[in-house]
């Protein structure tokens, strides 16, 4: 019950946490920081010499960023893309994220008893690559993206 009470503290934290990074910074600059600290979190928990208190703060650190991740993700499409697409546009974007969300749960190898070891090195494998896949797109988010705060909605995909 602790653990869930702790992920839902982060929950909430990530609301003001967001808000106030995006005060201060861009849609794009906050995306690419949120997103690369969520995988730096990632990363950390695979460190072997990682005491259980620094397991558990890399994994709420993660949970914190990937929060913020979320409403940024939101945030940013709506104001992307153009009037014409930006319902559908907001969609696609809102189910491309949550696969992330959905392959959690299989990434986890503290989730696995002791005696898996092929299983956990495969989850340690996967986890691995969903972080490499956080810091990657944190990269393109920085460098390929355009920032919106400020700027008027486009109305139309000719003002793109």
């Amino acid at each position: 019950h602790r653990n869930q009470m702790m992920a839902a503290a982060m929950d909430l934290a990530a609301v003001p946490m967001q808000g106030a990074l995006l005060a201060v910074t861009g849609r794009r600059e906050a995306l690419a920081c949120l997103t690369a600290l969520c995988g730096a979190g990632c990363l950390a928990r695979l460190v072997p010499s990682l005491n259980p208190i620094g397991d558990r703060a890399a994994a709420l650190l993660s949970r914190l960023c990937v929060g913020g991740v979320y409403s940024t993700i939101f945030l940013y499409s709506a104001e992307l893309f153009p009037t014409s697409i930006r319902s559908s546009s907001v969609g696609v974007c809102s189910v491309l994220s949550r696969f992330g969300t959905m392959l959690v749960p299989f990434l986890s190898p503290t989730s696995l008893p002791p005696a898996s070891s092929a299983l956990r090195s495969s989850c340690t494998l996967a986890t691995k690559a969903f972080a490499s896949l956080m810091v990657s797109s944190a990269a393109v988010a920085l460098l390929a993206l355009p920032e919106t705060k400020g700027t008027a909605l486009p109305a139309c995909l000719a003002e793109l």
